[in-house]
């Protein structure tokens, strides 16, 4: 899994340059298919109450269970018009398989077993993904909005 510390914070507002009480942070972990959200939270906890606490401090966790990790089939009928249509409008397009940890997901396929999920994502060189600083090149937005546009075309005409 990826493990990502987010929203550290330590002590109160404004507490000025002195020790504070208090200090907080969540701990985010992304994992891939097929791996257990539970064992991954499990494995976590028991790595940060082995960690030597010391001056008198100690460990709270507060848990969030989160989600099964979801992966596209890139070999779908639908996936496949996606990549079409992203050719319409894009002189080079590569495809990293990869999946996320959505809760929407597992439950989508919990409810529709037959249907396709898939997630595009566009990224330049620039974006910083998911950074506090993320940005989207948009030339690359505007061909992003057209090839779904023209993917709606084409999964139309399919089913016609």
């Amino acid at each position: 899994p990826n493990i990502t510390i987010v929203n550290m914070n330590c002590g109160k507002e404004d507490g000025g340059n002195s020790i504070q009480p208090v200090a907080t942070a969540a701990i985010s972990a992304r994992i891939l298919p097929g791996q257990d959200p539970k064992k991954v939270e499990e494995s976590l906890e028991k790595h940060l109450k082995a960690q030597v606490i010391r001056y008198g401090l100690h460990l709270t966790l507060k848990k969030e269970f989160g989600a099964w990790a979801w992966e596209a089939d890139l070999t779908s009928r639908f996936s496949i018009l996606f990549f079409k249509a992203m050719g319409e409008h894009f002189s080079n397009v590569a495809i990293m398989p990869c999946g996320g940890t959505l809760p929407l997901f597992e439950q989508f396929r919990k409810h529709h077993p037959e249907m396709d999920a898939l997630v595009p994502g566009l990224e330049d060189a620039k974006c910083n993904a998911h950074g506090h600083n993320e940005s989207m090149d948009l030339g690359l937005f505007e061909k992003g909005i057209n090839s779904i546009i023209s993917f709606l075309r084409l999964a139309g005409e399919e089913l016609a």
